[in-house]
């Protein structure tokens, strides 16, 4: 017979895995050029100059399409999840990436 893991651990596995599958779902909605902005800086690690030369575009633009890639996917999982339910998470890899997504973006001047 299966048994499931009812542990606290075994309960925020499986919050994780959700919470994986939705944002990178979410991900898969946006339009490829923010995308690859958010890849480049958040999952990879890169600075913005890094990605500005690698993507062909100016600093700025780079910082722009991060705060508004940010912005959409804080819409898509917002929908899903009430802010507080998100930050019970608690893998590094998806912390990382929840605290990027929904931490409020500083606006950016041109």
């Amino acid at each position: 017979m299966f048994e499931t893991d009812r542990s606290p651990d075994g309960y925020k596995n499986i919050l994780n895995k959700e919470l994986n599958y939705i944002i990178g779902n979410a991900l898969t909605t946006i339009p490829l050029e923010y995308r690859m902005v958010f890849s480049l800086r958040e999952l990879n690690g890169m600075n913005t100059a890094e990605t500005a030369e690698l993507l062909d575009i100016s600093e700025t633009n780079v910082k722009i399409r991060l705060n508004r890639v940010k912005q959409m996917l804080r819409k898509k999982v917002e929908k899903m999840y009430a802010p507080e339910d998100i930050f019970e998470f608690n893998l590094i890899y998806c912390d990382r990436i929840v605290n990027k997504v929904m931490k409020p973006s500083a606006i950016y001047r041109l």
